[in-house]
């Protein structure tokens, strides 16, 4: 029980890790968290909440970031995908 504990808390961090990072590359690439959602077609609240894990990505805005930043297949399954199966 301990060792899963710690496994999913380690998940958790790395996801964590790897959405600051895709959170700085939006803001990189079009200068504020409000263009990068106009991009996407969202608002910029649901932006918010996807970066923050409280919404899913849908197929389409996955396939848009990866084309954007040439996402590696390893990170598309950490950054959106969680990996309990």
């Amino acid at each position: 029980m301990e060792r899963y504990f710690i496994f999913k808390y380690s998940r958790e961090r790395v996801i964590e890790i790897e959405n600051n990072k895709l959170k700085q590359s939006l803001v990189e690439k079009f200068g504020n968290q409000e263009k990068a959602a106009k991009a996407l077609k969202i608002s910029r609240s649901s932006l918010n909440q996807k970066l923050n894990g409280k919404r899913e990505w849908t197929a389409k805005q996955i396939q848009l970031l990866v084309c954007m930043f040439d996402i590696s297949s390893s990170d598309i399954k950490t950054l959106f995908f969680d990996q309990k199966c």
